[in-house]
């Protein structure tokens, strides 16, 4: 429901049930070295929601770590290893435990599995695929409700608030983060970059950038790789941010119209 209002920019309900969530879901913010275990455990403290894979129904390569992980040996993984936008990776505080979430190339890379895996500068390292290969699946975790929440309340102009929320979150990850002086714009925005980095690889960019009717622009990251990204900008309220509806559903149903191509 948190998820649900932030969308309808319902930023009163967005508070309300990103607050019951915070209060009420028994889950709690992972600290520091904690926050390194790869996600692929959902007994983890923070996970609200996630999927446990019997042991005996591994989904291999049909499973999200064979596509993030950094040690999957899977073609994808091997190939085209999961990078952060450069940029974006810049802002993170040199303190914030999240920095280690990716190879800056500074850093000695991990030991990959073997030498037929590419190393990339800023690959991810936030996903570890485990020796048994089924590894549970993430679908709700407490940090998203405190970005629900700070956001919700930047919208609403309850500056102080936000910037409280976002700091109860942040000096989790960063131990030298202080409540933020920011207010206004410079506020929800810094609520909304670490968004983007708190919720990296979980699925969330496209409908943020969709809800928000903000342009995708991947040529502002120096470090895109243009063969696999293939689009590099789509503005904000293009057709494109809309899905096709199947032409299976537009026969059968001749009350229903196409959305604009």
């Amino acid at each position: 429901m948190a998820r649900v209002a932030l969308v309808q920019q319902d930023w009163a309900n967005a508070i309300a049930y990103a607050d019951s969530a915070i209060k009420k879901s028994g889950a709690k913010l992972q600290k520091g070295a904690e926050l390194l275990d790869g996600f692929n455990d959902y007994s983890a403290a923070e996970w609200m929601w996630g999927y446990n894979i019997a042991d005996d129904q591994g989904l291999y390569y049909g499973a999200f770590h064979a596509y993030m992980s950094w040690n999957f040996s899977s073609s994808n993984i091997r190939q085209n290893p999961k990078c952060i936008n450069r940029e974006l990776y810049l802002t993170i505080s040199p303190t914030d435990i999240r920095k280690q979430w990716w190879n800056d190339s500074l850093r000695t890379s991990k030991t990959k599995p073997a030498t037929s895996f590419a190393t990339k500068p800023y690959e991810n390292y936030k996903f570890e695929a485990s020796p048994a290969h089924n590894d549970h699946i993430l679908l709700m975790r407490l940090a998203e409700m405190y970005l629900v929440k700070a956001e919700a309340q930047a919208h609403s102009g309850s500056d102080a608030e936000a910037a409280q929320t976002l700091f109860e979150l942040i000096s989790t990850r960063d131990p030298n983060y202080t409540v933020s002086t920011n207010t206004g714009q410079a506020l929800l925005d810094e609520v909304l970059r670490h968004r983007r980095i708190e919720l990296w690889g979980e699925g969330f960019r496209f409908t943020d950038l969709k809800r928000l009717n903000l342009p995708l622009d991947r040529n502002a990251a120096s470090n895109t790789d243009e063969t696999v990204s293939m689009v590099m900008a789509v503005p904000a309220g293009d057709v494109r941010w809309e899905w096709v509806i199947p032409k299976s559903e537009t026969d059968a149903n001749p009350l229903c119209k196409q959305n604009p191509l």
